[in-house]
């Protein structure tokens, strides 16, 4: 009869089989020798001494078992940092992979119809650049300006590229992009959102860059965004600000004007003022009237009533910037200097007011600046604005009457 199964027969005459079949072999029976070549294990299973059948290393010899040499009486333990077949082990190679994911020493996964070590996809929103990973630690938070999907979202990449117009960073969800908020702007790569810089506005969400300049009459700053909680990348920052939403964030104020795009108001020029909100250019600033003096920058009303002595001219700077010269006067708030009137003189700048002209002089033009002495043979009473030599019949001694004197004020 035939030898049986597990057994060899090596010789003629044998009443039993010579003996078992050794590890690494089949003997499905009339086995002549004890390591038939015909029946040498397969790669992948483990045939024990005297074996009928070979045993698949990861699904009945071990759940972590792989074999990857033929006529083998065992199957071999797959090792952290390396994942197996029932026929291969392969070393854990995430980075150079680009894939994410780790090989850990003992836990095992259901396989479709096995139970093996396997690759250990990394928590979506994590990236693993450790070849040879044992450990869910070595999967570490996605950086920011990227996103890691991770398996649920059937990614084979370990990580992407944010897209303009979101954000992928901070204490966020790293493993799906989101989208940039108002009052920010995200363009490619962005980790955390930035805020629209100032003078510009950003009025949606999902920006790439600002919606534009901010108007002209308006200003445009940083603020504190004013719900910090709905915005998760604040918990990573000192402090939490936004760029303006609207190109109309802050009129201009009184004093200034402010051009498009303007982070700050700019101060109406020396000599000028501005009484209402909304200047959008130095020429909307109100020239100071005349009379008055507008000594600083951003003035929103004309200053004092200007110095007297002194004019100013419409746009005069200070109280003191024209000196009223000889021969006129100059009251507190005057817009010009006024020339003495006949009869009037004055000698000195700087002057309020005029000077009447005394007796026995006479002052007989416009602007004097000195009383002339009355000549002989006329007389000349306190105030005398004319020419007495060519107005005889008012101030020439009547007849009856001589004098060689100068100087007279009467007759008598």
């Amino acid at each position: 009869m035939a030898c049986p199964p597990s057994k060899y027969c090596a010789s003629i005459g044998l009443a039993a089989p010579t003996g078992t079949c050794s590890a690494g072999y089949l003997c499905t029976g009339g086995a002549r020798v004890a390591e038939p070549p015909s029946g040498l294990c397969p790669v992948g299973f483990a045939c024990p001494a005297g074996a009928v059948t070979a045993t698949p290393c990861g699904t009945s010899y071990s759940p972590d078992a792989y074999q990857d040499e033929q006529g083998q009486g065992t199957c071999k333990s797959c090792p952290a940092g390396y994942w197996c077949t029932d026929s291969a082990v392969t070393k854990c190679t995430p980075a150079t992979s680009q894939e994410s994911y780790y090989c850990p020493a003992s836990i095992t996964v259901s396989g479709a119809a096995s139970t093996r070590r396997t690759k250990i996809p990394c928590p979506d929103g994590t990236i693993n650049y450790v070849d040879g990973s044992q450990s869910v630690g070595d999967c570490q938070p996605c950086p920011p300006g990227s996103y890691c999907p991770g398996p649920a979202a059937g990614f084979a990449t370990k990580l992407v590229i944010c897209p303009e117009g979101h954000y992928c960073g901070g204490s966020v969800d790293r493993a799906t992009p989101s989208a940039c908020p108002i009052g920010f702007y995200c363009p490619l790569e962005t980790g955390n959102p930035i805020p629209c810089p100032a003078g510009q506005y950003c009025a949606t969400a999902g920006l790439a860059q600002p919606t534009g300049l901010c108007t002209a009459g308006y200003w445009c700053t940083h603020v504190a965004a004013p719900d910090a909680s709905s915005l998760p990348f604040c918990a990573d920052l000192a402090s939490c600000v936004m760029g303006a939403a609207t190109a109309t964030q802050t009129a201009c104020p009184s004093g200034s004007y402010c051009p498009a795009g303007s982070h700050t108001p700019t101060a109406c020029p020396i000599g000028t003022y501005r009484a209402t909100t909304g200047a959008a250019a130095a020429a909307d600033c109100t020239g100071c009237g005349a009379g008055v003096k507008c000594p600083h920058r951003g003035m929103s009303q004309p200053g004092p009533n200007c110095q007297a002595g002194y004019y100013c001219p419409a746009g005069s700077v200070t109280d003191t910037e024209h000196e009223c010269p000889a021969g006129s006067q100059c009251p507190s708030g005057s817009q010009a200097h006024s020339p003495c009137t006949p009869g009037t003189y004055q000698p000195f700048e700087l002057s309020a007011s005029c000077m009447v002209c005394p007796e026995g002089r006479y002052c007989p033009t416009t602007g004097s600046t000195e009383a002339l002495l009355c000549p002989a043979g006329y007389f000349c009473p306190a105030g005398t604005g004319v020419d007495v030599t060519q107005a005889p019949a008012a101030h020439a001694c009547p007849a009856g009457y001589e004098s060689s004197l100068r100087g007279l004020a009467s007759v008598a």
